[in-house]
């Protein structure tokens, strides 16, 4: 039999005692006549476990990652986690971060790819009960980084029905850019300049809180009363709506659609163009 098949008792030796907290550059140094694999598999079988917190960082996954971008407390860092809040989700146990949206708004997605070095693009067909939707995707993983962006942000496990309700943001500006890219993933602007959200009503409460502080700083209040943003179970003729405990949220209204552009040019946000009306003010102003 082929020496580097068969496992020596002192090559089993060495597997059980450095398996759980060794690095996999130090396990191949101790058993240099196993690759990788072999080494795996013969733990797997022989019901051994490694343990995640000690375990070395894949190089292929961080190579050349510019994720820690997120971090940045700067307009553009802060626009792209409003956005992720909408259009994303984190994977807590594999400190994964993905994106998904409709393929039309590809280019607005590579925006995201771009700030963070993501090479990781997929497109594909999304089924439903209305048809089939072509969406596109990006993905990073990064261990060191990722944790540092779920504790700062208060990023859930399932943040469709866990919203962040202990995240503050003292600054105005960064507090607006969040809100405009969390906008431009699953909100609608209507004809009125009221802004529309349909969200699990887990979200309420937060989207309310956010609605009014926009509506404050935009000087809407005059120092009047602040208008709760209205909060709607109704129109569901379908029932979908009440099936998966969702609710639509409206509020605002022109004056404050017309400060948050202004801030979008002020802040040189990547906003979506399609959404705001960006492209055509520039040509009115022109």
């Amino acid at each position: 039999m082929d020496k580097r098949l068969k496992w020596s008792d002192k090559e089993m030796v060495l597997l059980k005692d450095n398996y759980f907290n060794c690095t996999k550059n130090n396990l191949q140094k101790l058993i240099p006549n196993k690759s990788w694999e072999a080494i795996k598999l013969c733990a797997q079988r022989s019901g051994l476990k490694r343990n995640n917190k000690n375990r070395e960082i894949s190089i292929k996954k961080n190579h050349n990652s510019k994720i820690y971008n997120l971090l940045l407390d700067s307009p553009e860092s802060y626009y792209w986690i409003g956005f992720i809040f909408a259009d994303g989700s984190i994977d807590h146990k594999r400190h994964r971060l993905s994106v998904e949206i409709a393929k039309k708004d590809k280019k607005h997605l590579m925006k995201l790819a771009s700030y963070i070095n993501c090479k990781n693009i997929f497109n594909r067909d999304r089924s439903s009960k209305f048809g089939y939707s072509e969406m596109v995707s990006i993905n990073q993983t990064h261990e060191i980084e990722i944790p540092k962006i779920i504790k700062k942000f208060c990023f859930r496990e399932r943040k469709t029905y866990n919203p962040p309700n202990e995240l503050e943001i003292k600054n105005n500006d960064l507090f607006l850019s969040m809100f405009i890219g969390y906008i431009d993933g699953d909100g609608h602007i209507q004809k009125d300049g009221r802004i529309k959200v349909r969200c699990h009503y887990s979200w309420a409460k937060v989207l309310d809180k956010w609605f009014q502080r926009i509506w404050i700083l935009s000087g809407c209040g005059d120092g009047f009363l602040v208008p709760k943003s209205k909060v709607s179970f109704n129109k569901d003729p379908r029932g979908i709506m009440k099936r998966n405990k969702e609710c639509l949220i409206r509020g605002g209204n022109k004056r404050v659609n017309a400060f948050l552009r202004n801030k979008i040019k002020e802040l040189s946000l990547q906003a979506l163009e399609r959404k705001w009306g960006i492209q055509k003010l520039a040509e009115r102003e022109k």
